[in-house]
């Protein structure tokens, strides 16, 4: 079943962020550049929100037309963007949050998709 295997990738994908967190951490703590640790995980975490809403919204489609699941995607993009909006204006308004680590944060669901894509041929 396709929603079933939707399912199960949004999981995974989500594991995967927490991991990408950890993992993000980790290494900016061993490289002794601590102060990029909560920018990276801001921008993961908002990262996450913007992955999650995107996956509810493609959900919702199933049983519309192409076009019509064109129209509704188009109109939640706004949404979308301002979740990303909204974390990089947090990080640029809290001054424990590095904007650099974040931006980094939130591109890392490119660099998930392409390991995903390359481990599970998906």
């Amino acid at each position: 079943d396709g929603m079933n295997e939707f399912t199960i990738f949004i999981r995974m994908m989500l594991v995967a962020f927490v991991l990408a967190m950890i993992v993000g951490s980790l290494l900016l703590w061993v490289t002794h550049l601590e102060e990029y640790i909560l920018g990276w995980c801001w921008g993961v975490f908002g990262n996450m929100m913007y992955f999650l809403f995107l996956a509810r919204r493609i959900k919702n489609l199933v049983g519309l037309s192409p076009e019509d699941g064109a129209k509704q995607m188009k109109k939640s993009m706004v949404a979308r963007l301002s979740i990303i909006f909204l974390v990089l204006l947090v990080a640029l308004k809290v001054p424990s949050i590095h904007i650099l680590s974040t931006a980094m944060g939130l591109v890392s669901l490119k660099l998930l998709i392409y390991i995903n894509h390359m481990i599970y041929g998906r």
